[in-house]
């Protein structure tokens, strides 16, 4: 167990964060804006309603983000990612299929014209492996990549990469 289920555990801990029934939809749900309404300015009701609004916060986020966290952060390796071997098949897998089609594509074109299949070149097999080898590489160097954002926690932008990178 983590240390804040622990922590939320405690009678005295649950009491001041109250259980209120949390909807994934709507986190803020019952968050009353009037609620403290009535209050004398002394006791504060603006910071009782922030500390409501920052407890439902953490709640969301416990709800829904710390799982998918710790899923990421479980899957960190010493030499990458437990998604490398899967990233590298489906890499393998792509160039080997990207040239079969080339190669179909150039056979179909041939016999259009009448004539025999090409056999595989030299040229061919080289072109293959050297497309099989420059993508495995980039396969390798995304996945450090990923490794390095989940131990820095630097996924919080991958969006606002996502649409810079080209």
């Amino acid at each position: 167990m983590s240390f804040l289920e622990d922590l939320m555990r405690d009678p005295n801990v649950n009491n001041f964060y109250g259980n209120q029934p949390y909807d994934r939809n709507d986190p803020y749900a019952n968050l009353n804006p009037y609620a403290y309404s009535g209050m004398s300015p002394e006791d504060m009701p603006g910071d009782k309603l922030y500390a409501q609004l920052t407890r439902m916060q953490l709640r969301d986020y416990q709800e829904r983000f710390q799982p998918v966290e710790d899923l990421l952060a479980s899957q960190i390796t010493a030499t990458g990612t437990g998604q490398l071997e899967a990233d590298l098949e489906r890499t393998r897998g792509a160039v080997m299929q990207g040239s079969d089609n080339v190669r179909g594509q150039s056979n179909r074109f041939r016999e259009r014209y009448g004539l025999s299949a090409a056999p595989r070149t030299t040229g061919d097999a080289n072109a293959t492996a050297s497309a099989l080898v420059g993508g495995l590489n980039m396969t390798r160097a995304r996945d450090s990549d990923r490794q390095q954002a989940l131990l820095t926690g630097g996924l919080g932008q991958i969006a606002q990469q996502a649409r810079n990178s080209g």
